[in-house]
C-alpha cells in the first residue's frame, strides 16, 4: 500500500447506505513509526497522528456520522509493517442504530508483519434496540510480533431504557497465524433468552468483552489472574487463560464504563512485560 488519495464512492453504493473504506499502513522509520499510506472511502477518517511515546504512533479513528444503521457497511485494513509500533483507539463507541431490516457490517483486518507491535484498543460497540449487525475483527501475524487487542460489545442503553430487546448480532474476534487460526473468538448476541441470563453467557450483565495479548507466559498470567481475583465483583467478572503463548481475557459487567476502565488497567498491568513500555494513556481516553 502506497499513496494518500480518496477513493470515490459510487452513486449505487451511496444509495444502499453508508460505504466507508480506510486503508492505513504503518512503517518504521529511523526515528519513529509513520503512516506510510492513507487511502479512504466516505466517512471513516482519522485524526493527525500523536507521539506521546515519541517513537509510538498513536492513531484516533473517527467516524463522522457517529452511528451506524441496516445497509451500512463499514471496513478497516491495516498494515503494520516490520519493527513499526502503532496505537489505535477511538473516540468514542461504535453505535449501530435501530435496522429498519438490512444488516449493518463492520469489517476491520489488521495485519502485522515481522516484529511489528500493534495496539488494538476501540472503545465499545453498543447495539441499540432493533439492530442488526455483523462484526469481524481480524488480527493477522507473522513472526516475532507484539499484540495487545480488544472488542467490547454492550447491549443497549441502560441508562437510557434501551436494553436491547429486540435485535440480533454476530461478533466474531480472530487471531490467525501463517494463514492458519490461532483464536476464533464467535458470539451471537441475543436480544432475550437464557443466552442474557445464564452464567454461561451474560449472565444477565450488559456488555462483553474479548482481549488478546501476545507474546506472554505463564508468569504474566499468575500475575494477571492475581490482579483479577482482587478486583472481582458481582458487577464484574473476567477471566484469563493462556493458549500456547498467547493470552486470552474474557469478561462481563453490568456497566460499559466499568469494564472500559477495568480493561484500561489490565492494559497498563500487561503493557510493559508484551511491548517493554510503560503504558502512556492516550489523551483521547479522558476528553
Amino acid at each position: 500500500m502506497n499513496g494518500n488519495t480518496d477513493i470515490p464512492i459510487k452513486a449505487e453504493e451511496e444509495s444502499l447506505g453508508w460505504r466507508a473504506r480506510l486503508e492505513l499502513g504503518y512503517t518504521k522509520n529511523s526515528l519513529r513509526t509513520v503512516i506510510s499510506h492513507k487511502k479512504h472511502l466516505g466517512p471513516l477518517l482519522i485524526q493527525k497522528p500523536f507521539y506521546p511515546e515519541n517513537n509510538v504512533c498513536h492513531t484516533y479513528l473517527i467516524h463522522p456520522p457517529g452511528g451506524i444503521v441496516g445497509g451500512d457497511k463499514l471496513q478497516l485494513l491495516v498494515l503494520s509493517g516490520s519493527d513499526s509500533h502503532a496505537l489505535v483507539t477511538t473516540p468514542a463507541a461504535n453505535k449501530f442504530y435501530r435496522s429498519a431490516g438490512n444488516t449493518a457490517k463492520l469489517e476491520q483486518t489488521i495485519t502485522l508483519e515481522d516484529n511489528a507491535t500493534f495496539e488494538w484498543l476501540p472503545q465499545e460497540n453498543i447495539l441499540f434496540n432493533g439492530s442488526k449487525v455483523d462484526m469481524t475483527t481480524r488480527i493477522n501475524i507473522e513472526n516475532k510480533v507484539r499484540f495487545i487487542g480488544w472488542e467490547m460489545t454492550c447491549l443497549g442503553r441502560p441508562a437510557s431504557n434501551d436494553n436491547f430487546s429486540t435485535g440480533e448480532a454476530f461478533q466474531k474476534f480472530e487471531v490467525w497465524q501463517h494463514q492458519k487460526p490461532r483464536l476464533l473468538d464467535r458470539v451471537q448476541y441475543q436480544s432475550e433468552g437464557p443466552f442474557r441470563t445464564e452464567k454461561w453467557a451474560m449472565g444477565s450483565k450488559v456488555v462483553s468483552s474479548s482481549m488478546v495479548a501476545l507474546p506472554a507466559d505463564k508468569d504474566l498470567l499468575s500475575e494477571l489472574r492475581e490482579y483479577l481475583s482482587s478486583i472481582k465483583t458481582h458487577e464484574i467478572q473476567i477471566a484469563a487463560t493462556l493458549i500456547e503463548d498467547m493470552l486470552v481475557c474474557r469478561g462481563v459487567a453490568s456497566d460499559a464504563e466499568l469494564l472500559r476502565e477495568t480493561l484500561f488497567s489490565i492494559w497498563a498491568l500487561i503493557r510493559p512485560r508484551i511491548t517493554g513500555k510503560l503504558a502512556c494513556r492516550p489523551r483521547i481516553w479522558d476528553t
